[in-house]
């Protein structure tokens, strides 16, 4: 176990006693010199309010435990501060209040002087936040995972060569050039912790926050991964880090040890904790904090911190030792890519109370990218692009191998229900139940397998409409082909009407059900992929959701007559596309519009319900990072669904004029 050693003073340097071993490096750079009292992390240019305070926070868990007691401390800007403590003594919570994941019950977070749970979108967002676990597509390469993050997270007013230029500066900064057009996948661990990096440092934040970035990693990744932080540190930003190593303690700033119950044992320099807990073995520290109940020690610490630490709020003695100059560094990176280096999107500190306008890429430019991103993702994947392309030939020749041919040979609406019909029937449920399947199948897994980074891309300001719309777009183009393909290869021998009810072409008709059929099934699948935590828990659901389309089907008149059954089916794509397909056969133009505007409906009520589950299961917990709170009860959103609901049950009174096709 690594000792705790006091390492000898220089001569004219700050004392260098650290937890973690000897030989700690030199934090300064002593080709960058003394900075001026103009430079943003120089002390004297800090004034006399901390760049983040943490004032009297107490949070709690679900189940009503206290994970959080009363923690307070102040960061200055350019520290680098490690929060460490044994198991389960709040670490994590104390990053998700910083990050607005974890509501406080009391206490307040200030950024600059300004109330994070109450200040504007880009106050918040002046707050990057890298987790534990890799929230990037190990399919796309870095150096495109980190334009299209650029492009998501950049002001509106970013020029897209300012864009790649500051994704340039980050890939430089990281030293992450050579590994520019590797897939993530391929990335090493320490390579992708710092890929996760460069994702927070894009939008240049003041404070960035990190949960336990050396875990997992060896020895000499750690080493790399500190002293990267280090440097990001040393150019101005406050970096607060949740770890276990005693080793990353070298090249910190300051430490905050907490125990059991969410409560502050410790604040101060890492020399000071030498003297303050008088262990010489990282082991024994962390038994002797579990060795006295949390308020033991909060109440130590409080009555000796003023002795202990007396020449700053933040309980340390000296700032930072020559930090690196940032001018000096962007000089230098301009001299490694060959041009000046500015600063993109940079937002200058905002007094108090004064408001900020949000500066977030439109609407419609975070769908275009969402759309780009996707198809990417779509194409890296080879074999499944293959497989996709598979499904709709293969099960259109099934269908037209099994099927009786004629099925769809027209007929007058008087002989809906003779048994003449019954082959209508069954091609009509086989059409509707497989673009079913295929629309459901394909889009009931996209949304809970990106759960993780959906949720911190929500937090960077992600328009939950524009990410459910890009998913909408891509999906629903797909199932559109699928359908015409289907649809057309199964109805080869099923001598569709010459003209149909409505276009004048009774197979296009039919492609037109199909597909809208196939549309209201990817709505469904999104939905449902919203509302599960797992992608195992999506995929136990589909076999429930097509049986349960198939017996609403209206196919079966024994079913049909249960109370609730038709109402039930009135909400069901398959149930519309069987009655279109009918009404194509039967050439009744205003049961086929009926069917067709209930399918659109249905599809656009699903869509809304989608959007506004992500909005909620992202966002339910937030405090701040510029997400607009759940849709109150006059809001557009709920509006728009009861102007659906109104008009879905208009449809749904006039297509019960049209003749069903039932089987006895």
């Amino acid at each position: 176990m690594t000792a705790l050693l006091r390492i000898p003073r220089r001569a004219g340097a700050p004392a260098t006693t650290t937890l973690g071993g000897a030989g700690a490096p030199s934090r300064g750079d002593p080709d960058d010199g003394e900075r001026s009292p103009s430079d943003p992390a120089s002390p004297d240019a800090r004034g006399a309010t901390p760049l983040l305070q943490v004032c009297g926070v107490t949070a709690k868990a679900p189940d009503g435990k206290r994970i959080l007691d009363d923690v307070s401390f102040s960061v200055e800007r350019g520290w680098l501060v490690a929060v460490m403590g044994p198991t389960g003594a709040g670490k994590t919570s104390l990053v998700r209040t910083l990050t607005g994941d974890l509501s406080l019950e009391t206490g307040e977070i200030r950024l600059d002087g300004q109330d994070l749970a109450s200040s504007e979108p880009n106050v918040c967002r002046r707050v990057g936040y890298v987790p534990q676990e890799d929230l990037l597509y190990g399919q796309l390469r870095l150096r495109r995972t980190l334009e299209y993050k650029a492009s998501l997270r950049l002001p509106r007013s970013t020029r897209p060569a300012q864009r790649s230029r500051r994704v340039r500066v980050v890939l430089a900064e990281l030293d992450l050039e050579r590994q520019a057009g590797l897939a993530i996948a391929a990335l090493s661990g320490g390579q992708r912790k710092r890929a996760n990096l460069a994702v927070e440092l894009l939008a240049q934040p003041d404070v960035l926050v990190l949960d336990e970035p050396t875990t997992g990693l060896d020895p000499g990744h750690e080493r790399s991964a500190m002293a990267t932080l280090r440097e990001v540190a040393d150019l101005g930003r406050t970096v607060l880090m949740v770890t276990h190593s005693m080793t990353a303690l070298r090249m910190c700033d300051r430490v905050m040890f907490l125990a059991a119950g969410g409560q502050v044992a410790f604040f101060g320099t890492p020399e000071g904790a030498v003297a303050y807990f008088a262990k010489t073995d990282a082991a024994d520290l962390f038994v002797a904090l579990d060795s006295r109940t949390g308020q033991s020690w909060k109440d130590r610490w409080r009555s000796e911190a003023v002795d202990a630490q007396p020449s700053d709020p933040g309980g340390g003695a000296t700032a930072p030792a020559h930090p690196r100059h940032p001018r000096r560094y962007r000089r230098r990176q301009a001299w490694r890519l060959g041009g000046p280096v500015e600063p993109v999107g940079r937002e200058e500190p905002v007094p108090p109370g004064v408001p900020t306008k949000p500066m977030l890429p439109g609407w419609a430019h975070q769908l275009s990218t969402l759309v780009q991103r996707y198809l990417d993702l779509i194409k890296s994947d080879r074999r499944h692009v293959g497989m996709v392309a598979l499904q709709a030939p293969v099960l259109g020749s099934l269908l037209w191998a099994i099927l009786a041919p004629r099925g769809l040979s027209p007929v007058p609406p008087t002989a809906a229900l003779d048994l003449v019909r019954l082959p209508a029937v069954k091609v009509a449920v086989f059409l509707a139940i497989t673009i079913t399947w295929l629309g459901s199948a394909s889009a009931i897994r996209e949304i809970v397998k990106e759960r993780q980074i959906l949720q911190r891309e929500r937090a960077a300001g992600l328009s939950p409409s524009a990410y459910v719309s890009s998913k909408v777009v891509v999906l629903g183009l797909l199932i559109i082909i699928q359908a015409g393909i289907f649809t057309t290869i199964a109805c080869v021998d099923q001598d569709p009407p010459a003209h149909g009810a409505v276009l004048g072409w009774g197979l296009g008709e039919l492609i037109v059900t199909t597909a809208l059929t196939g549309l209201a099934a990817v709505a469904l699948g999104l939905v449902l992929s919203a509302l599960v935590n797992t992608p195992d828990k999506a995929l136990t659901i589909l076999p429930i959701t097509l049986v349960a389309q198939l017996v609403l089907s209206g196919a079966w008149g024994s079913v049909a007559t249960l109370p609730g059954i038709t109402q039930l089916s009135n909400l069901t794509g398959a149930y519309w596309g069987v009655k279109a397909i009918e009404a194509t056969v039967t050439g009744d133009a205003g049961a086929w519009w009926s069917a067709i505007i209930a399918l659109a409906l249905l599809t656009a009520a699903t869509l809304v319900a989608t959007a506004f589950v992500v909005e909620r299961r992202t966002n339910g917990r937030a405090r701040c990072r510029g997400i607009a709170r759940c849709a109150p009860p006059s809001s557009p959103v709920l509006a728009l669904h009861r102007l659906l609901r109104r008009a879905m049950a208009l449809a749904t009174r006039s297509g019960s004029a049209a003749a069903p096709i039932h089987t006895r």
